[in-house]
Formats: C-alpha cells, sequence, structure tokens
C-alpha cells in the first residue's frame, strides 16, 4: 500500500489548494473520485478562502456517507491507516476525513469436517 497525495487547486484565480489523502489499496478509487474530486473540482469559481470553509465542504460537497472534520493530527493520520482519505487545506490546522475504505470481500472457506470417534462395545 503506497501513501498518495493528490493536490487540487480550484477557486478563484485557483487560490484554494488542498491536498488529498489515503493509501492506496485501501480506498474505493471510484469513490474519491466521484464523491470528492469532482465535487471539490466543481465548486464554483468565486469560492474564496475564509474562516468556515473546511466545515462548509464537509457539510455541503463532500458527498461520502460518513464525513467528519478534526483538528487532532493523530485522529486523521488513523483515518488514512483505516482506508480513509483525508482532505487537508492549506494554510489551515484542520482536516476533513471521508469514508471511501474499500470493502474487502472474503471468499467462502472451506468447512472443515470434524471427525468424531465412535464408541465401540
Amino acid at each position: 500500500d503506497d501513501l498518495t497525495v493528490r493536490k487540487l487547486k480550484f477557486g478563484l484565480m485557483k487560490s484554494l489548494t488542498v491536498n488529498l489523502i489515503y493509501l492506496k489499496g485501501m480506498v474505493n478509487k471510484d469513490s474519491i473520485q466521484e464523491y470528492i474530486i469532482a465535487p471539490l473540482l466543481g465548486l464554483s469559481k468565486d469560492i474564496t478562502i475564509r474562516a468556515n470553509i473546511i466545515d462548509d465542504v464537509a457539510e455541503n460537497v463532500i458527498r461520502t456517507a460518513e464525513v467528519n472534520v478534526k483538528d487532532n493530527f493523530e485522529d486523521l493520520t488513523d483515518a488514512i491507516i483505516k482506508g480513509n482519505a483525508i482532505i487537508l487545506f492549506e494554510g489551515f490546522n484542520r482536516g476533513i476525513i471521508a469514508d471511501v475504505a474499500q470493502v474487502k470481500e472474503r471468499g467462502l472457506e472451506q468447512a472443515i469436517s470434524e471427525r468424531s470417534p465412535r464408541g465401540g462395545t
């Protein structure tokens, strides 16, 4: 699994920069594209840097089922390890955790038959 950092610029004159960070193989790439990258890049060009932009993006832009805003670096790194993506805005000390964890499908396991000893007379 490789740590991936994708830099995205948007807003007026591309003034907003975010870093999308996740572990390859732990995330669903289609979910990242559809629920994080496309909505971010689709933001209007007149969006500006403001104090509440992280909360606005978390509540109104990111479309994953679970979204959290954290300012604790340990929470953010734990989220990456668990298969989530984090979105960090340059110039801010908070980040967004988006649930895009890849669901691992388990194959059917062969049943192990136990032999029971038979009693004799």
